[in-house]
C-alpha cells in the first residue's frame, strides 16, 4: 500500500514542505531514499520503539520511505512523526483519510514522546503560504508561537495524541487558538536613567549613529566607560516593528535560541567573547545556522576589545557591513542569511591601554603600538561611519551630580528626528525605505551648496576614500535632520568630519 504524507525541512532560514511516500511491499529491509542523512536513518529506530510502546507493530517487510525531490539533501529529526503514521496508515493498522491535510512535525523519543524542532516560525510561514489545513507540532514549542496563524494548529505531547486527533477523539492535545495580539512577556528593563559623566561628547556620537544607523567605534583607555555606553546603547533605539519581530524571531528559531528573545520587540542586542570564531560569527556547518551577526539583525553587534577579536574574524565583517547579508557557499548549496546590524566597536589604543593619555603614562613600545593598532584593517576601518576617542574622565566629572540621561526622553527624540527625516524625503518624493547615497543627496537638493563647497575645500588637505566621502555626507545628513534642518550645512559637514578623526589615528 502507498501512502502520502507531509514533512518539512530547512535550507537555512526558509522552510521547504515536501512529500513523503511509504509503501509498504514483499520482501525485508527498510530501505531510505531521497538524499537523506544519518539523522533521518535513524529515525526508523526510534520509530520502532515509540509504535511497541503503544502497543502497535512495526512492519517486518520491506519497506520504502521516500522524501521528495530526491535531488535536494534533507536531514533532521522532525520527519519522524509523519513518517510514524504514515507506516501506521501503510501496514493498515490505522486508517486515517484526513491524514493529507495536515503537516506533521516533530521528532520521537523511544517512549513515543513528541520531541521539539529548531525552525517552527519559518515551518509555520511556510505553511501559512500553502494549502495546508494544520500543523501537528509539540506542545514545547507553545512558547514559540506569537500568534494563532490562519489554519488549525494542534500541540501534542505524545504520538497517541496525534492518532487520537486524526481520529477525532479527544485527549491530550490541545488546539492553539490565541486570536489576540501577542501578549509579550514581561522583560528586565534598565533604570530609565543612568549616569554619563564627562562623556557628552561620546553620547552625541551615539545619538547620531541610533537615529542614521551608522556604525561606531569607541577607543579610549579603561575605565572610560566604553562598555557602559554600549550597553545602554540599544535602549536608544525605537522598539521593533512587527515585521522586523518576525525577521528576528524566526533567525532565533532556526538556531534553536528561541528562547533568547521571548516575544521581545526590544532591538537584538549581541555580545560574543574576543574568543568568537569566524563559523560562530557568520554561521558555519555542513546545514548553517545563522551566526552571531545574523541573530543582530535589526539589531546591535557590541564587538568589546575589537583589538583581542581574531584578524580573520574580523575581517569577515567587511561584506556583511556593505551588503547587509551573509552568504555561505557549500560544494551544491548556497545559503544567504540577513544581516542588517548595527556595528558598535570598542577597543583600547594600546596593549596597557593609555596611549596618548596625561592622566596615565604609556608603558607600550612605539612598535606595540603600531602593531595593536594594526590589528583593525584599514578596509574595515573605512567601514565604520562614526569614530571617537574616548578619553578619562577628569575627577572632577566623577563629583559631579547632575550627570543623568534620560533614556526615554532620548528615545523619543530619536523616533521624532526620524520621521522628520521621513517626511522631508516623502515631500520630495524619495523612497523612504532605500539608504541615501552622496549622489542621492546632492541630486534632491538635500545639501546646501555652501555645505558642498565647504566639503570640498577640507578635502584639499584631507585624503579620504570614495566610501568615506559617502559616509561623511550621510553622518552629515542625519545631523542635519536631528537639528531640524532640511538641508545639509557646513557646521553639519565639520562635526560628520571630526568623527572621522581616528582615521588619521590609526595611520
Amino acid at each position: 500500500m502507498l501512502v502520502k504524507m507531509f514533512g518539512v525541512f530547512l535550507k537555512g532560514i526558509k522552510s521547504h514542505i515536501i512529500s513523503i511516500e511509504i509503501r509498504i511491499t514483499r520482501g525485508y529491509k527498510y530501505y531510505f531514499i531521497g538524499l537523506v542523512d544519518q539523522s533521518i536513518k535513524e529515525a526508523i529506530h526510534r520509530i520502532e520503539s515509540a509504535l511497541i510502546q503503544l502497543e502497535y507493530k512495526m512492519p517486518r517487510q520491506k519497506l520504502v520511505i521516500s522524501l521528495l525531490p530526491i535531488d535536494v539533501k534533507k536531514s533532521g529529526s522532525q520527519f519522524d512523526l509523519p513518517i510514524a503514521i504514515g507506516i501506521l496508515i501503510a501496514s493498515k493498522q490505522l486508517v486515517l483519510p484526513n491524514s493529507m491535510d495536515y503537516l506533521l512535525i516533530g521528532g520521537l523519543s523511544l517512549d513515543g514522546k513528541v520531541l521539539p524542532v529548531k525552525g517552527i516560525l519559518s515551518t509555520l510561514i511556510e505553511a501559512k503560504n500553502s494549502s495546508i489545513k494544520g500543523v501537528v507540532l509539540s506542545k514545547e514549542c507553545k512558547d514559540e508561537i506569537p500568534i494563532a496563524m490562519d489554519f488549525d494548529l494542534i500541540l501534542v505531547d505524545t504520538l497517541q495524541d496525534v492518532i487520537d486527533y486524526l481520529k477525532g477523539i479527544p485527549s491530550g492535545w490541545q488546539r492553539f487558538n490565541s486570536i489576540i495580539p501577542p501578549i509579550f512577556t514581561p522583560e528586565e528593563k534598565p533604570d530609565l536613567i543612568f549616569e554619563l559623566k564627562g562623556q557628552s561628547q561620546a553620547l552625541r556620537m551615539l545619538e547620531i549613529a541610533a537615529t542614521g544607523k551608522h556604525h561606531v567605534l569607541l577607543i579610549g583607555p579603561p575605565g572610560s566607560g566604553k562598555t557602559y555606553l554600549a550597553n545602554y546603547y540599544p535602549h536608544f533605539f525605537p522598539d521593533l516593528t512587527w515585521e522586523e519581530a518576525w525577521e528576528s524571531w524566526t533567525l532565533y528559531s532556526v538556531s534553536g535560541k528561541s528562547q533568547v528573545y521571548s516575544k521581545s520587540l526590544k532591538k537584538p542586542f549581541r555580545n560574543p567573547h574576543h574568543t568568537l570564531t569566524v563559523g560562530a560569527l557568520i554561521g558555519s556547518g555542513a546545514y548553517p545556522l545563522p551566526g552571531e551577526i545574523s541573530l543582530a539583525h535589526h539589531g546591535v553587534l557590541f564587538l568589546d576589545e575589537i583589538a583581542e577579536f581574531k584578524r580573520n574574524v574580523l575581517e569577515a565583517l567587511r561584506d556583511p557591513l556593505e551588503s547587509k547579508q551573509v552568504v555561505i557557499a557549500r560544494a551544491k548549496e548556497t545559503y544567504v542569511f540577513p544581516a542588517n546590524f548595527l556595528l558598535i566597536a570598542a577597543m583600547n589604543p594600546c596593549p596597557c591601554g593609555y596611549y596618548r593619555q596625561t592622566q596615565k603614562r604609556c608603558t607600550c613600545s612605539k612598535t606595540q603600538i603600531q602593531n595593536y593598532l594594526n590589528k583593525i584593517s584599514g578596509p574595515l576601518l573605512d567601514r565604520i561611519d562614526l569614530q571617537l576617542e574616548v578619553p578619562l574622565v577628569k575627577n572632577l566629572e566623577l563629583k559631579r551630580t547632575d550627570s543623568q540621561v534620560d533614556l526615554s526622553k532620548m528615545k523619543d527624540k530619536i523616533s521624532k528626528s526620524q520621521l522628520f527625516a521621513k517626511e522631508i524625503l516623502i515631500d520630495k518624493h524619495i523612497e523612504t525605505s532605500r539608504e541615501l547615497n552622496s549622489t542621492d543627496l546632492i541630486k534632491f537638493d538635500l545639501i546646501h551648496k555652501e555645505g558642498i563647497e565647504y566639503l570640498h575645500e577640507k578635502l584639499k588637505t584631507q585624503q579620504v576614500s570614495a566610501r568615506s566621502y559617502e559616509k561623511i555626507l550621510r553622518v552629515a545628513w542625519t545631523i542635519a535632520y536631528i537639528e531640524r534642518n532640511e538641508q545639509v550645512f557646513p557646521n553639519h559637514i565639520a562635526e560628520a568630519i571630526a568623527y572621522r578623526a581616528l582615521d588619521q589615528f590609526f595611520q
